[in-house]
């Protein structure tokens, strides 16, 4: 790669390109002329008295190259070691601009200035050596500096040098030439891409490696399409269903594509699943819902996972399934303990016209996080709604429960102003509700047998009502 010399290098050979064309082209009818470089102001300053005829070369703008700018980045370690010496990759913008003493000089110089280019596409490594050899040259055709300017370095870089013509609608060429602050003449845009300039400094390379291991798999992405649960997998005539409301105890199967890799696990939330807990299918994977997982929204992934052969790496994963979202509702207790219990007031100390005031306890059938966000739902349920009101309805926040725990298995909630009724009971945490039914079994009390007889959700429910 050149050094930063490149930019004047390449303006030095396509100026010579230009002179050695309109030298070969016999244009002695002309009279004297010359190929510049310079600003226009400064053209306009030395022929402020008498014009010559002369095709100016200016390289009015200077832009990154989008296919090069980015190679060989991040060019340094965390440290701030070098690791790489990253490219310089620039287009340059040329003006290619004619002067003429008489008429129609600069016409004829600016058509075979434009010709010389357009059978010029690439500049050929043999053409930028010869240019840039100071052997080849007069003394008058490079400045000094280039003798620094490797002429192999520039021909020799990745990618050819290529021209091309940039076509400026009136807007652009006025503006450019309204910021040189001098006439507008006649001239044609161009190209020139891409120049790399590449450092010399010294970088950091690492040591050879001492032991090739190399995994190369045949990758199958997995694809999760659907999830389904089974809410009761000891019964044989259960089935899996889509679309329920998920809770623990239940057996979950996830469909897709691709799913059995070399070793199998199930992201879920932040646990992994593998091994045995795991039935893995190409197109199924089962396996029941951990009792540790708590209540909330989470993201199920598949993931297909390598053995990485050195200390203390292990199993790492190689692809990902896309991420279903999966909603573990909380369920209630069922034990002998009740899963709502009224603690306070004795209602028995109430009258019908008295509000309830009092501690509501919910007891779950899993652990719940104490960090966790919970609610209790009170829904008033009858088998006579009134028509001139909606039913009663409250939230209550959980009492933070008191200890160190990290989860616990009940919470209690604080109620007040409660109007006395028979109220449903949900509880939500995190997000995901609790699931209610029909009230079911012998021994039900009148009320709300009257509830289950109509379809009315009536379980679990909490009896707020004065005896």
């Amino acid at each position: 790669m050149a050094n930063a010399l490149a930019i004047a290098g390449v303006t030095a050979i396509l100026k010579d390109l230009l002179n050695d064309g309109l030298i070969n082209q016999d244009l002695t009818s002309l009279g004297e002329f010359e190929v510049t470089a310079r600003p226009p102001e400064r053209i306009a300053q030395i022929d402020q008295e008498s014009e010559a005829d002369r095709l100016n070369l200016f390289l009015y703008r200077v832009t990154p190259n989008p296919g090069w700018i980015n190679q060989r980045l991040p060019s340094r370690s965390s440290r701030g070691d070098r690791q790489t010496n990253p490219y310089l990759a620039l287009d340059l913008h040329y003006l290619l601009t004619a002067y003429g003493s008489i008429d129609l000089n600069a016409e004829v110089l600016l058509g075979y200035g434009m010709h010389l280019l357009h059978e010029t596409p690439v500049l050929v490594r043999e053409r930028i050596r010869d240019s840039l050899d100071p052997s080849n040259l007069n003394g008058s055709m490079l400045p000094t500096p280039f003798s620094a300017l490797d002429a192999d370095a520039l021909a020799e870089q990745f990618e050819q040098i290529r021209i091309s013509p940039e076509y400026l609608d009136t807007e652009e060429f006025s503006r450019l030439w309204s910021s040189l602050n001098v006439g507008a003449r006649m001239s044609a845009a161009y190209q020139v891409s891409v120049v790399l300039i590449e450092s010399r400094a010294s970088t950091r390379v690492a040591p050879p490696v001492q032991e090739r291991k190399l995994y190369v798999p045949l990758l199958h992405r997995p694809r999760l399409v659907e999830l389904l649960a089974n809410p009761d997998p000891g019964d044989v005539a259960s089935e899996f269903v889509s679309g329920g409301t998920i809770t623990h105890g239940q057996r979950l199967a996830l469909v897709g594509t691709n799913l059995r890799g070399d070793d199998t696990a199930v992201e879920l939330g932040e646990m992994v699943l593998a091994g045995g807990d795991l039935v893995v299918a190409n197109e199924r994977i089962e396996l029941d819902i951990p009792a540790a997982l708590w209540p909330g929204i989470y993201g199920l992934q598949v993931l297909h996972r390598v053995v990485k052969e050195a200390p203390a790496v292990g199993l790492i994963p190689l692809e990902f399934s896309n991420n279903l979202a999966f909603a573990l509702s909380p369920s209630l207790s069922t034990g002998p303990d009740p899963g709502v219990e009224l603690l306070s007031p004795d209602l028995g100390d109430l009258s019908p016209d008295d509000a309830v005031d009092g501690v509501v306890r919910v007891r779950f059938a899993h652990q719940v996080g104490v960090e966790q966000k919970v609610e209790l739902l009170l829904n008033e349920v009858r088998t006579d709604p009134p028509a001139n009101r909606a039913a009663f309805a409250h939230v209550f926040p959980a009492t933070p429960p008191d200890g160190n725990d990290i989860e616990v298995s009940q919470f209690d909630f604080a109620i007040t102003g409660v109007t006395q009724a028979i109220y449903l009971v949900r509880v939500l945490v995190d997000g995901t509700v609790s699931e209610v039914g029909v009230a079911t079994g012998p021994g039900l009390p009148p009320d709300i047998q009257a509830l289950a007889d109509l379809g009315i959700y009536s379980s679990p429910v909490l009896d707020l009502r004065a005896p």
